[in-house]
């Protein structure tokens, strides 16, 4: 009887061993598994993190090149623009007559006669919309080039110089083109090809 209670004793130490010994390795696995699930959300986190960067990078380098290709635009067009006006006043100057008005407007060419000249400023003047004369320190100048059709109207309109007053400069520009189109030169019975004319905001007083 001793030696069968010695036998139950035994095996019952030796279930329990083993049920210890697989309720170890359940932990240790569940354990595992558990690292190993928080290690793939950290690679994922990582690499979510990663993909953002790299779309914020992509992002900022598009805006970059976008504002250089700005800056790029206005600098070739800014460039463009100067070199027009300088080629225009260096056929102005090779080509121009010394006839002027009372404001020095001149046609490219040939000298055109002062009455027509006066007409054309006087045409200008009237068609020039420019109130704020008290906001205007001194009388300053702001001078266009108006390249003409045959027919009298207008083909380009380049600002040689600026008054310095945006509002003027804006207004004339506009009178020029209200004033058109530009009536031909009683001496030639031609609309001259060009013509620099000059406007000061208080000469309208």
């Amino acid at each position: 009887e001793k030696r069968k209670q010695d036998e139950e004793k035994k095996r019952k130490q030796e279930e329990e061993k083993k049920r210890l010994a697989e309720e170890e390795k359940r932990k240790q696995d569940e354990e595992k598994k558990r690292k190993q699930e928080e290690e793939k959300k950290r690679l994922a986190e990582e690499e979510a993190r990663r993909r953002q960067e790299e779309t914020r990078r992509r992002q900022e380098e598009d805006l970059r090149r976008i504002e250089e290709d700005k800056r790029h635009q206005k600098d070739t067009a800014e460039q463009r623009m100067n070199a027009r006006r300088e080629s225009d006043l260096k056929r102005l100057q090779s080509m121009a007559g010394d006839g002027t008005s009372g404001d020095a407007e001149k046609t490219s060419g040939r000298s055109e006669s002062a009455d027509y000249l006066r007409q054309i400023a006087s045409n200008i003047k009237r068609a020039t919309i420019f109130s704020p004369l008290n906001e205007v320190t001194g009388n300053p100048i702001v001078e266009y080039l108006i390249e003409l059709f045959p027919d009298g109207s207008v083909k380009n309109v380049t600002m040689v110089h600026s008054s310095g007053v945006a509002t003027f400069d804006q207004a004339v520009r506009r009178a020029i083109d209200r004033a058109a189109p530009f009536p031909a030169n009683p001496a030639t019975g031609k609309v001259p090809p060009s013509i620099n004319v000059t406007h000061r905001p208080k000469d309208n007083n």
